[in-house]
């Protein structure tokens, strides 16, 4: 999935605490990635990968005392905060990508496992008031996902097959035009809370999507 994005930004990927090892296009993201950031537990599953963050962001209650000692002399900058806060410690990281002039974040991993709420709140952080020219993506093994708002597009980059949901965010999504999907809209509306915008299917290898007004989810899947 492609956006336009400021030629000299910074490429963050942001790894909360999770299940499992990081693969696809989720590892791919981390690899390719300017500034890493772990959030909490998200260090250990880099460091499962050989791979050590810049950063360690979080209350650190998911992780050992010696493997934070081990990512310090590793060269790993530690901002611990206390366990009651006000934003989650993937929130923080995100805060964190921000201040070092990230303007391309990928939240990478934060979605499955047994904690419900975080991976439903890390969804809706992509709908949350980020500063202006900031792109913000949950990237899995298989799965990209992103927002749009009023006025934006989004090409979404696959293979024919591929599956694309559209989902309403904050209310009705408006005015929804796509082109190189089965099922086409043109200037269509999407009820929020409704799922008709869930298992389109990319007829060209570029598929595109406009949005005239709301917030709208994309996800980009790759079929089982």
């Amino acid at each position: 999935m492609s956006t336009t994005i400021p030629t000299a930004s910074i490429h963050a990927a942001v790894v909360p605490h999770g299940p499992g090892r990081l693969a696809g296009a989720a590892l791919a993201s981390v690899r390719a990635a300017d500034l890493v950031i772990a959030a909490d537990g998200g260090a250990r599953r880099l460091l499962d990968l050989g791979i050590t963050p810049h950063y360690l962001v979080g209350d650190l209650d998911s992780l050992p005392r010696e493997t934070v000692t081990r990512l310090a002399a590793a060269g790993c900058q530690l901002q611990c905060h206390p366990a009651d806060k006000d934003a989650t410690d993937t929130e923080l990281a995100i805060a964190l990508a921000l201040d070092q002039g990230a303007t391309d974040i990928d939240l990478v991993g934060a979605t499955g496992g047994a904690r419900l709420d975080h991976s439903v709140a890390n969804i809706l952080l992509l709908a949350a008031d980020w500063p202006a020219g900031v792109r913000l993506r949950l990237v899995e093994a298989a799965a990209t996902a992103l927002v749009l708002r009023a006025g934006q597009s989004v090409d979404v980059s696959g293979t024919v097959g591929d599956i694309v949901a559209l989902l309403p965010l904050a209310g009705a999504a408006r005015g929804i035009t796509t082109c190189g999907l089965q099922y086409a809209l043109a200037g269509e509306d999407l009820a929020f809370g409704r799922a008709r915008g869930v298992s389109n299917v990319m007829t060209t290898p570029v598929a595109s999507i406009s949005l005239a007004a709301g917030v709208l989810l994309v996800i980009h899947q790759l079929p089982d």
